[in-house]
């Protein structure tokens, strides 16, 4: 299994982070490889809101995933899992109040399966280094009100 541990500090409310990052909609503004995301339960976030994703796909191509989240504490923390993706994953993010800002940690756990399993390392490397392209854009978007 490949684990990925990442962080941003962001010089913005918690409550304005949190917001942008549990908007699906908005995710395809700052994540270079989401091209659409929505979500596919009525109602405001919860335990068992659902949204869809279509996200570029390593390589070239696109794919489309789900999740699902399992726990949520408004402006706290939240964690998600896949229910239908060519990896599977689970997600959990942290929301914390620093000087100045917001840190936001990230925990991403990926399952390769089958004969891909041997690649969860070069799955971990190449999925940090996206996403930390990916939390720089975000924080610099959020930093300039562009979000």
């Amino acid at each position: 299994m490949a684990k990925v541990d990442m962080s941003v500090t962001i010089a913005r409310p918690v409550s304005d982070v949190y917001r942008v990052l549990t908007t699906p909609e908005l995710t395809p503004r700052w994540s270079l490889n989401a091209i659409e995301e929505h979500v596919t339960t009525p109602g405001p976030i919860r335990v068992g809101s659902r949204r869809r994703a279509t996200v570029r796909r390593i390589g070239g191509g696109t794919t489309q995933n789900e999740i699902e989240v399992t726990a949520l504490e408004p402006e706290r923390s939240i964690a998600v899992h896949s229910v239908e993706a060519p990896v599977s994953f689970s997600s959990s993010w942290t929301f914390t109040p620093v000087d100045g800002g917001t840190r936001v940690d990230w925990h991403w756990d990926f399952a390769m399966r089958g004969w891909l399993r041997p690649f969860d390392g070069l799955l971990a490397r190449t999925f940090t280094r996206a996403f930390r392209r990916d939390l720089d854009r975000l924080r610099s978007m959020m930093e300039a009100g562009k979000l």
